[in-house]
């Protein structure tokens, strides 16, 4: 064993993104071709518009995604995430403030349940409960370091 540092190739930050849209794009590209064809030769009415339209509208906007992305890969500093050889730590930064103690997300995803489960099982007596503890959490959220032993 030696403790030789591999060879690694100077790549540019967020190439791989780039890489990845562009290749959906070409793939996309394929399966447009693909499908407007077999809906051609399998149905006597002609292409499927619909669907092949989606796909090309779908080419757009993976295609522009990627653009995009190459052209930002030009322009940005190397992140932490380019360096193949580094370490976890690296991109350790500062993520604001963390409240354990909290019972704000719990009551937040409580009352988005119930104001999803209304609509989705015709209960629409549900949006009672969830409008006032939607309100009620996420004024606790958000004034939960302005007050009480917590303030900042």
């Amino acid at each position: 064993m030696t403790d030789q540092q591999p060879q690694l190739k100077n790549r540019k930050p967020m190439r791989d993104e780039a890489w990845f849209f562009v290749g959906l794009t070409g793939f996309f590209i394929l399966m447009t071709v693909f499908y407007g064809g077999w809906t051609a030769s399998a149905s006597p009415d002609g292409i499927e518009w619909a669907g092949t339209t989606a796909l090309a509208l779908l080419v757009g906007l993976n295609g522009m995604a990627g653009f995009y992305l190459w052209k930002l890969s030009n322009e940005v500093d190397e992140r932490p995430e380019d360096v193949a050889l580094a370490e976890v730590e690296d991109y350790a930064g500062d993520y604001h403030r963390f409240s354990p103690w909290s019972w704000s997300p719990l009551l937040l995803g409580v009352s988005a349940t119930l104001l999803f489960l209304g609509p989705a099982l015709h209960q629409w007596w549900l949006w009672a409960f969830a409008g006032p503890l939607g309100a009620f959490s996420l004024w606790y959220a958000s004034t939960e370091f302005n007050r009480g032993p917590n303030q900042k």
